[in-house]
């Protein structure tokens, strides 16, 4: 199959029509174009994975964008701190998926389905991790946050994103700390 030949089909779903009845020659070298047909109408974009058992699968368009991607908010709750004060800790999460360089990880990792469940448990993780080894007072002011335990939480959150996930982060932001314990105060 030559892109010639993708391109005359009016769109991916007459192409994978055609493919199933034999209409079209197999595809090789070519990534099934760049592993990805989008339909600019649609906010959902149809992927046909080059693995034979995967079977095509949507996945939210802007989740591919390198400059939009999809920000997700993870709640993580009674995260114990250093001096075993409890603290809840909201975190924004920007991340997108590339499918033309990660799409066999991406798929062994996550499966034909979107990553969020994974994203929150891997998010989780670190701010767990992270909380571990600081006091509750440097993760509820957001100075002292911003100055002792942003820097290395992001770094790992990202690199943990795309070890586990195969997802590109683009930006961390925790948006909420909050002290579990009644009589404690909540900064923003």
């Amino acid at each position: 199959t030559s892109l010639d030949e993708f391109s005359t089909a009016k769109s991916a779903f007459e192409f994978l029509r055609a493919r199933k009845r034999g209409g079209l020659s197999s595809i090789s070298g070519i990534k099934l174009l760049l592993s990805t047909a989008v339909f600019p109408a649609s906010l959902v974009a149809v992927t046909k994975p080059p693995l034979p058992w995967y079977k095509v699968f949507e996945i939210p368009r802007h989740a591919l964008n390198a400059e939009e991607g999809v920000e997700m908010v993870c709640q993580v709750s009674d995260v114990p701190a250093k001096d075993g004060s409890l603290v809840d800790v909201d975190v924004s999460v920007r991340y997108y998926i590339d499918l033309n360089s990660d799409l066999q990880r991406y798929l062994s990792l996550c499966g034909p389905v979107p990553p969020s469940g994974q994203v929150g448990r891997v998010v989780g993780y670190c701010v767990r991790s992270h909380a571990a080894n600081a006091d509750a007072g440097i993760i509820l002011s957001a100075q002292r946050r911003e100055k002792y335990f942003v820097g290395e939480f992001t770094r790992h959150c990202k690199s943990k994103l795309l070890a586990d996930c195969a997802v590109r982060v683009l930006s961390v932001r925790i948006d909420r700390a909050k002290e579990v314990a009644e009589g404690g105060f909540e900064e923003e």
